[in-house]
């Protein structure tokens, strides 16, 4: 145990639990990260201020034999168990003005055994699974806790309050809206906020500015929307947030590709955009003939322009039956054979042909999408004859 003693402006990540115990001790504006318990306090007349206690998995703050301390202003985010276990003996302390949010097994607040006559107000409450929760044997054994400030200053701010703010007074029964919400928040029938707040209170780092579900104050880039927190330079910036260079080789901002040059035509633009350099409405990337503009002639829309030699590509890319297949084959090769010996009609009767007996088997033995896609190729053949 110590006395007298002050911790500060540390960080510390990872580890099973940061234990704290004595008189008087000062832990003030530490950053704690990625361990199980983020700080484990006992003693008396302690002072916990300006901590950012993140990503625990297990509580973020967890008080044993712990009285007249005062826990303050801290942010308590992402915690697999409880924002703050009042474990055994938790008496006369003064919890204000932290944010406690997303916790997501047990509660906000969590009462293990016995704690009696604190005082927390001023406090926001954001998306735990549930807000203030206890040992069904041991729920709320303490007595006197106090979860307001009286009138007109309030008490905490909870994200699952549904009542309204049409009124003020202490009595809520005075036109007029007063930032109180109109009925008390209740815990259950001995613990009660009586004025609960209807805004959150010094929300500084718990806001999600680009709504990607990453809290501002550990999102690699805060500003833009950014789910999957990439980084790939490992700058500690998301890519969304880097300046965008282009030619580097790393897709970043609003890059849609980055081949490490600035040269335009090659399917990555001068400006790391994808490319459609023939104009078909088919991205490079994805089009098999990228410099052909097909001119409405592409059936199948590989980004080529159909050509007899490509039909029996298709034809044997789509499965059909055999019989059906080398039938089909046949006619493209006699008038593939045709078209070689300069006897243009001979290849265009022998291509309508094919086109009348895949309408034929269109719905049948060929789906209707194959056999509108198979036309279509055959007719575009027979223009360019």
């Amino acid at each position: 145990a110590a006395i007298d003693s002050e911790i500060s402006g540390n960080t510390l990540t990872g580890g099973v639990q940061n234990i704290i115990g004595g008189s008087n001790i000062s832990v003030i504006k530490n950053n704690i990260s990625d361990g199980y318990v983020g700080l484990l306090l006992f003693g008396s007349n302690n002072l916990i201020k300006d901590n950012i206690i993140n990503n625990t998995s297990g509580n973020s703050i967890s008080l044993h034999f712990i009285s007249n301390s005062k826990i303050i202003s801290n942010m308590l985010n992402l915690g697999g168990a409880e924002g703050i276990e009042f474990y055994e003996n938790v008496n006369n302390n003064t919890i204000v003005k932290n944010t406690i949010a997303n916790h997501r097994n047990r509660a906000g607040i969590w009462f293990t055994r016995s704690a009696s006559y604190n005082k927390i107000y001023h406090n926001n409450f954001i998306n735990n699974t549930k807000q203030v929760g206890g040992f069904s044997s041991g729920y709320f054994t303490g007595k006197g806790n106090v979860w307001d400030n009286g009138y007109p200053f309030g008490g905490n701010y909870w994200s699952d309050y549904s009542g309204e703010d049409f009124y003020s007074g202490s009595n809520q029964n005075d036109l007029g809206s007063d930032g109180i919400g109109d009925i008390p928040y209740e815990i259950n029938t001995d613990n009660i906020d009586h004025y609960p707040l209807m805004t959150p209170r010094d929300l500084e780092g718990v806001i999600d500015s680009d709504g990607d579900g990453i809290t501002d104050f550990i999102d690699n880039c805060p500003i833009v929307y950014n789910f999957f927190q990439l980084d790939l330079d490992n700058d500690g910036l998301g890519d969304a947030c880097d300046a965008q260079t282009c030619a580097n080789g790393i897709i970043e901002g609003n890059e849609d590709c980055d081949d490490s040059n600035v040269i335009d035509g090659d399917g990555c633009s001068a400006s790391c955009q994808l490319e459609d350099n023939d104009g078909d409405g088919i991205l490079d990337v994805n089009d098999a003939c990228p410099f052909e503009d097909t001119k409405g002639q592409d059936a199948n829309t590989d980004g080529c322009i159909d050509t007899i030699e490509n039909l029996f590509e298709v034809i044997e890319s789509l499965n059909l039956e055999e019989g059906l297949a080398y039938s089909l084959t046949t006619k493209v090769k006699n008038a593939l054979e045709s078209l070689t010996k300069s006897n243009l009609q001979a290849a265009e009767n022998q291509l309508n042909a094919f086109i009348n007996q895949v309408k034929g088997q269109s719905g049948k033995k060929i789906t209707e999408e194959y056999a509108e896609m198979l036309i279509t190729f055959a007719k575009n053949i027979i223009n360019n004859i």
